[in-house]
């Protein structure tokens, strides 16, 4: 490390971001705060003025504040705190304060700065974003070590982490929602490379997912496989990218991500319909405006009995206009070696793929209070399906075809966003435009009903998506101890599918006649939506919080003449009480809905689905942070569900959707995270859940009252261990990972007992351990599925359509990072 690095680090080293910000500069701030403990005084002026104030938490444990009053800036406010403290302030540039010990005048060099390094931090380093309503923050951990205060504790201490679940910058423990954050390190350190990843490390998140094919996201036991629209909300950072169609979610990529949110819960006040599960916010990395930055991996993994695979990814960042305009690359590219046979065609592994993603973001600040951020992000894939294979590896096309399956995946997203500020009002106002085309071709199923299965085919099935959104929003400069957000929300949205031909019957001497030729459907989705969200500190403690959404939705067929308009409205209220800064509790009572739909035959329309949950949680950080642990219990009303169902004395008609269901989900869900000593982490997390019908109002079914909600484990746990250790002086790591993922059920009775099917409880151990070989270059060698588990993810083994886990998988990374 270069000795002006070296100097950097001591002095910034477990540097911590209280807020993010637009306006900077020395604008002068009228200030009334009361003496308090001095960390509390200073997030108070960072969160004022809108400023970065970084600096060691341990500098100001134990410490207090004088009062503070006047109109002052930023900088001279927090020099009046710190006036009679051996602390330095300096304005690191026009956007950052750093605060730092003052240098002993007889070595000329800081106190107590002198570090042992370890791999494990309290510490956040957090890039500044456009503003607390849009931050997108790189959150990284930086090296502890001896500070000189804490003496009888150990030196490494579990880290704080900033998110923007309610569209504003707060730390993960100030925030009154189950929330589970993956930051970038804990996404590369479990080997964490796309959404379909993450049902094995967040509890309560499930993902049904056969590789391009198809891929629905269900969340705290809410996971209707029926309706147009998913329960589960999707955006990459201010874009909203829930696929119109609940079934072909898209396969986002986790490379070059400053985070991962994941809100348990409805949360239809601020984000909306589809979010009544709960909903996953992808957080890329801004450009940085003042240096250039490269980072790349390359990975070579083999598959146990398969084809081994190659990944690249790289990201580049570079500052066209120093401290205005800067631009951040970042790709993937990946052969995916496939590990399924295919004898009668004598094809070895054909569920290979080859993917390319690549994201484009530009960031500009023209000026003080101005802020523009862009982004394109193209992903094409072809990719069969994963699903379909026997306990062998083998797949058998139905109607002894020798045909493949395979898949087109390929989407565009586009993303505006501006932030400034018109009088006292910070102004948020985000574009987007979602395009997804995907075509599957030669897709069987078999259908176990008799013996031979009845077969269906498809030659093709297309289909084709796109979705704009716009979305404005309005805050105050100034949020004091009143904090609120309005906005207004409006989507249109199409999707398109297309079958030219369906074959289904007995098996046979080849296909028989067609049963199904051209058939298309199209459907126009044109909704809006006004909002508001607002909490009151009554006092330092205490914080009371309510919201409150309206929503239209007029929908159209596009090939038939059917029209329909929905509605809904969905509050949400809380309490919080902070017993300490690190101890927090919060009671909460919220709302989620989806849109509703037509039917065909001229059957009446379907209304929303709603979703009550009322929640109790605590989110801790005891024993000087060492330990954290978040836990939280719920009890959830999910009305009007829907449900397909047959009319007897109109079969033509074909299957209906009706809101014909009403169930009921409780649950309890937990993380821990535990520092022993140093270099050491253990973490605990899972869920339990209790799902039932309780109502049932529709003919000939796939529920009955007492019946489990569909694909949904009733419980999964999670457990790991992670040792930093050193190798000729350089840092190191080894993780183990483990889970467990319990059965879930699917039924279909109205067709018989042999639809009534269920998944295998999955067992899943995966290993990690690399090393810096030299400053900027890591090693790492990888394990993926030791156990090689090979029982079905997913309930849907009736159809042949449940995907089984890769088999087991080793893997070399080479990392290089330049900045």
């Amino acid at each position: 490390m270069h000795p002006h690095r070296n100097s950097f680090v001591a002095a910034t080293a477990c540097a911590i971001l209280l807020q993010a910000g637009l306006v900077w500069g020395a604008t002068a701030t009228h200030f009334d705060l009361p003496a308090q403990a001095l960390n509390e005084s200073i997030k108070e002026v960072a969160r004022q003025t809108n400023t970065n104030v970084l600096f060691d938490p341990a500098l100001v444990v134990g410490l207090r504040a004088p009062a503070l009053s006047g109109e002052l800036t930023a900088e001279d406010a927090i020099k009046r705190l710190v006036a009679d403290l051996k602390i330095s302030v300096q304005s690191l540039n026009a956007k950052t304060i750093v605060l730092q010990v003052t240098p002993s005048p007889e070595k000329g060099r800081p106190q107590h700065i002198s570090r042992k390094s370890t791999a494990s931090s309290d510490i956040r380093v957090a890039q500044a974003g456009a503003a607390p309503e849009t931050y997108s923050g790189a959150v990284t951990e930086a090296n502890p070590g001896e500070t000189g205060v804490a003496e009888n504790s150990t030196t490494a201490r579990l880290e704080e982490i900033v998110v923007t679940a309610q569209k504003r910058a707060e730390r993960l423990q100030d925030v009154p929602i189950s929330i589970v954050a993956l930051t970038a390190e804990q996404l590369e350190k479990r080997n964490i490379t796309d959404v379909d990843d993450l049902s094995r490390v967040v509890p309560g998140l499930t993902v049904i997912s056969s590789g391009s094919y198809q891929r629905r996201i269900e969340l705290r036991g809410v996971s209707n496989t029926t309706g147009n629209s998913s329960v589960v909300g999707v955006y990459l950072d201010e874009a909203s990218v829930t696929s119109a169609n609940p079934s072909i979610q898209l396969d986002l990529r986790t490379y070059d991500l400053d985070r991962v949110e994941v809100l348990r819960g409805p949360q239809g006040t601020l984000y909306g319909e589809g979010s009544l599960g709960g909903t996953l916010r992808f957080i890329s990395k801004d450009p940085l405006l003042d240096r250039f930055t490269m980072n790349a991996d390359v990975a070579a993994l083999f598959t146990e009995n398969g084809a081994p695979s190659q990944r690249i990814e790289s990201a580049v960042n570079l500052p066209v206009i120093q401290d205005t305009l800067g631009l951040r690359f970042a790709g993937t590219f990946e052969h995916d070696g496939g590990w399924i046979d295919q004898p009668a065609a004598s094809v070895r592994n054909f569920n290979s793929q080859n993917l390319t993603d690549a994201r484009v973001k530009a960031l500009w600040q023209p000026a003080a209070a101005v802020t523009v951020n862009a982004m394109v992000l193209i992903h094409r894939n072809e990719a069969p399906p994963n699903n379909g294979e026997d306990a062998n590896g083998n797949f058998t096309q139905t109607f002894n075809q020798t045909t493949t399956p395979s898949v087109t995946d390929n989407y565009n997203i586009y993303n505006l966003t501006a932030t400034g500020e018109v009088a006292a009002l910070r102004v948020v106002e985000t574009s987007s435009y979602l395009t997804q085309d995907k075509e599957s071709r030669d897709i069987g199923y078999r259908y176990p009903v008799v013996s031979p299965p009845f077969n269906v085919y498809l030659p093709l099935f297309a289909t084709t998506s796109s979705a704009f959104t716009e979305e404005l929003r309005l805050t105050p400069t100034q949020q004091n101890r009143w904090k609120w957000t309005v906005g207004a929300y409006y989507r249109r949205a199409l999707f398109d599918v297309s079958e030219p031909a369906v074959y289904f019957g007995f098996p046979g001497a080849g296909l028989p006649a067609p049963a199904i030729t051209n058939y298309r459907q199209g459907n126009l989705s044109k909704s809006w939506a006004g909002f508001g969200d607002s909490n009151y500190e009554v006092t330092n403690r205490l914080t009371l919080g309510a919201g409150l959404r309206y929503y239209r939705d007029d929908e159209e067929n596009r090939t038939a003449p059917q029209s329909a308009t929905f509605t809904a409205t969905s509050p949400r209220a809380y309490v919080q009480l902070k017993l300490s800064d690190q101890f927090n509790t919060y009671a909460s009572a919220a709302k989620g809905f989806r849109s509703g739909g037509y039917n065909a035959a001229g059957q009446p329309t379907y209304g929303p689905e709603e979703v009550w949950t009322y929640e109790f949680g605590t989110k801790m950080s005891v024993f000087d942070r060492h330990l954290d642990a978040d836990v939280a219990v719920f009890y959830s009303n999910y009305s009007q569900y829907q449900i397909a169902g047959v009319l007897v004395n109109n079969l033509a008609a074909g299957n209906i959707i009706s809101n014909a269901g009403d169930a009921r989900i409780k649950g309890v869900e937990w993380t821990t995270t535990w520092i022993p000593q140093d270099q050491w982490r253990l973490s605990f997390s899972g869920n339990l859940l209790h799902t039932r019908f309780y109502r049932i109002d529709a003919t000939s079914t796939a529920y009955a009252v007492g019946d489990e909600l569909p694909e949904t484990p009733q419980e999964m746990f999670t457990v790991s261990a992670e040792h930093d250790f050193e190798w000729n002086g350089r840092p190191g790591l080894i993780r183990l990972d483990y889970s467990q993922t319990g059965r879930m059920t699917d039924h279909s009775r109205s067709q018989g007992p042999a639809f009534d099917t269920q998944s295998d409880i999955i067992n899943m151990l995966n290993f990690n351990v690399g090393v810096e070989t030299r400053h900027g270059l890591w090693l790492g060698i990888f394990a993926q599925n030791l156990l090689n588990d090979r029982g079905y993810l997913d309930a849907l083994t009736a159809e042949d359509d449940a995907a089984r886990p890769r088999p087991r998988t080793y893997g070399i990374d080479f990392k290089v990072k330049f900045d």
